[in-house]
């Protein structure tokens, strides 16, 4: 008798080919890509004298400064997240052992302390680099010209 394929291996045979497979899907497109970044191809033709109207205005100090400030605080927020998960699995999975309740409630208790400090430095770096640069840490608006 025949050995009849588990759904198992049917879905990792069917994943792998698609991985296998699926740059026959782009070849399609390579005569069009290799016109469409010259001068005057279809892309400018699309964006025109402005671009894509982003603001490309040079960075100053405190631009830079305004994002690794930014940059930092995200990274901190997703450190937050992460021992918030953390400390919220451990407390569910303690199944009432007192030792493991407790330091899932430190742990938590340390992140949310830590999101304090961390929303309380953004406030503070928001208010310092706004008298000082005037723009930091605000979101850039479009300044390119407007094509009539």
């Amino acid at each position: 008798m025949g050995k009849i394929i588990s759904l198992k291996n049917l879905a990792l045979i069917l994943i792998l080919s698609f991985i296998l497979l699926s740059p026959i899907f782009c070849y399609a497109a390579i005569d069009n890509l290799n016109n469409a970044f010259e001068a005057n191809g279809p892309l400018d033709q699309v964006a025109g004298d402005n671009g894509a109207g982003y603001n490309t205005d040079e960075f100053g100090v405190e631009g830079i400064i305004s994002q690794v400030i930014t940059t930092a605080l995200t990274f901190v927020g997703v450190v937050f997240l992460g021992l918030a998960i953390y400390a919220g699995y451990n407390w569910m999975t303690a199944q009432g052992e007192e030792e493991k309740v407790t330091k899932a409630k430190d742990t938590l208790t340390a992140a949310i302390i830590g999101l304090v400090i961390v929303i309380a430095a953004y406030a503070i770096s928001y208010y310092v680099i706004d008298v000082l640069g005037g723009k930091a840490l605000k979101p850039t608006t479009n300044t390119a010209p407007v094509a009539k």
